[in-house]
């Protein structure tokens, strides 16, 4: 199996040289005429090529998709209900860019997302959400699920039998885990609900209320098989409620793998964080962890506190790549629900502590990095933390102005080192700084006045030692997304704006190569291959 590669953008560099730079061959991309004119109904989840080197997409549409400029008619025969909503989209392409097929799955009530896709020992893995409305028998009786091999396209849909075109068990909010083979047949499939630790009104009780496992609300919900077949899955988590109401996992419908998590911390507001699922390959519940068990120096809304369980604060996860032995790296950012003066910044206890485990965390030194403080996690298979590393901010204790800020997105596994792509943006102010492990480790400036840098960072997978970095030499770098490595260099992509993408190259010791600019008339997904 060969990796998966970024998320948003398909790179197959095959260098004749060293020096010798590639051609693009062939391009493809999809959008939706209905809804919002923008990446959100239209989007690439995840990338992967196979040993054969043929391509897999899979990601989200809106409706009435186009794919290179023509209709995509995966089904003629209009839904019942909510037409604008998104359906995933899951494709094989040959070598030479011709489709060999696709998979769909929409459902006439609601949004289906497309959340991750791995290709494993000739396997194709994907997840994604959809949903039936609750309480409304009507609504369900109307609600259709085109799902894998269930999926007819044109007018046959009516002839599908009811039972085949409504969800698999009661109406609820799911996250589905699919395996097909590499013909795109339908192996086996698992859907998992989740119901809230926070009780709401339900008539004249309270009761806990349906959510999909994984959420795309803020960032991604990637997940990796290993060796073994345990699934680990990784997600945004939004819970309230108190230590006596647990928060309850159901695979499939069966009330035998129904397993309820008691989480530390009572909250009467909606707390945010992530967590780490481990399901065995019979998708029975080996474990469920908090990604931040507990932190320190965090204000609360009213006092500032000296350890919270669960403080404001927003837990983004951006990507997951794994090595050989499974061991997993996890890239994202932590967002302070306090994360400016003017919303109380400055009444955190710094430096405040963001603990991953008894021995791991992530520091904020200042009020320069509430906004976004960006982290790279590497585990075990176990879910143990092996190593941890971030990204630091430095400002100007003098003002209250001219704060750096950072970003950093997916990471990727190469040659036992950790690649991430990013964005960095500096004030005029010279105090100001962004750096690695260390201040003499900064993120270089390309000149004195603000500007902003996208760059790549390169860790040891072994040890998560930082190594060295590239940037983008412009005045104003676009913001950088998503990277692969190939042939020892270092691939970026970022958005220039909603019609532009730029990839950046880079040798692998930081030696910047070129930019390429790429323009589309459609706002959509777009995937390319060069060589």
């Amino acid at each position: 199996m060969k990796r998966s590669i970024t998320p948003f953008l398909a790179l197959a560099l095959l260098y004749v040289t060293a020096t010798a730079q590639g051609e693009w061959k062939w391009a493809h991309y999809w959008t939706g005429q209905d809804g919002s004119y923008s990446n959100y109904f239209n989007y690439i989840a995840n990338t992967a090529f196979d040993d054969e080197g043929n391509l897999y997409v899979y990601g989200s549409m809106g409706n009435n998709p186009i794919v290179d400029g023509e209709p995509f008619e995966f089904c003629s025969q209009p839904m019942p209900l909510s037409q604008n909503v998104r359906s995933t989209l899951l494709a094989k392409f040959d070598t030479l860019g011709n489709m060999l097929w696709y998979k769909v799955v929409k459902s006439s009530e609601g949004n289906a997302d497309a959340l991750w896709m791995e290709v494993r020992d000739d396997k194709i893995i994907i997840s994604g959400s959809t949903f039936a409305l609750e309480g409304v028998e009507y609504y369900y009786n109307s609600t259709w699920l085109y799902y894998m091999d269930t999926l007819i396209t044109g007018t046959q849909v009516h002839n599908i039998p009811a039972e085949e075109r409504q969800f698999p068990f009661r109406p609820g909010r799911y996250t589905f885990f699919a395996t097909l083979d590499k013909d795109g047949n339908l192996l086996e499939n698992h859907f998992v609900e989740a119901f809230t630790r926070e009780l709401h009104p339900n008539g004249s009780t309270s009761s806990q209320a349906p959510e999909c496992l994984c959420s795309r609300i803020v960032g991604t919900c990637p997940f990796h098989v290993d060796s073994q077949g345990n699934i680990h899955v990784f997600t945004y988590f939004n819970y309230g409620g108190t230590e006596d109401h647990p928060y309850t996992i159901v695979v499939d419908g069966d009330t035998n793998r129904m397993y309820n998590l008691f989480l530390p911390g009572n909250t009467d507001m909606a707390i945010s964080n992530a967590m780490h699922y481990k399901f065995t390959s019979a998708w029975t519940l080996d474990f469920g962890h908090l990604l931040v068990p507990h932190t320190e120096g965090i204000a609360t809304p009213y006092e500032l506190t000296g350890d919270s369980i669960n403080p404001q604060f927003e837990c983004h996860i951006y990507g997951l790549s794994f090595d050989v032995e499974d061991n997993m790296f996890l890239s994202g950012g932590i967002k302070l629900g306090l994360n400016t003066v003017s919303y109380g910044g400055n009444l955190h206890d710094y430096p405040v502590h963001i603990w991953w485990d008894d021995s791991h965390y992530l520091t904020i030194n200042d009020i320069s990095s509430a906004g976004s403080a960006n982290f790279v996690i590497k585990y075990d298979t176990d879910g143990q933390v092996v190593w941890s590393n971030q990204i630091y901010t430095r400002k100007n204790p003098n003002t209250d102005e001219g704060c750096p800020n950072v970003l950093w997105y997916n990471n990727f596994f190469y040659n036992n080192n950790i690649y991430i792509m990013g964005t960095g943006a500096y004030n005029a102010d010279n105090y100001s700084l962004i750096y690695f492990d260390q201040e003499e480790n900064y993120l270089h400036r390309f000149q004195t006045a603000r500007s902003d840098i996208s760059f790549f960072a390169k860790y040891n997978a072994t040890n998560g030692n930082y190594i060295l970095h590239g940037i983008v030499p412009a005045a104003n770098a676009v913001s950088g997304k998503d990277l692969t490595c190939v042939s020892n260099r270092v691939i970026g992509y970022s958005n220039a704006n909603i019609y532009t993408r730029t990839l950046q190259e880079w040798c692998d010791d930081g030696t910047f190569i070129n930019t390429d600019t790429i323009y589309s008339q459609y706002i959509g997904s777009l995937f390319l291959i060069k060589q």
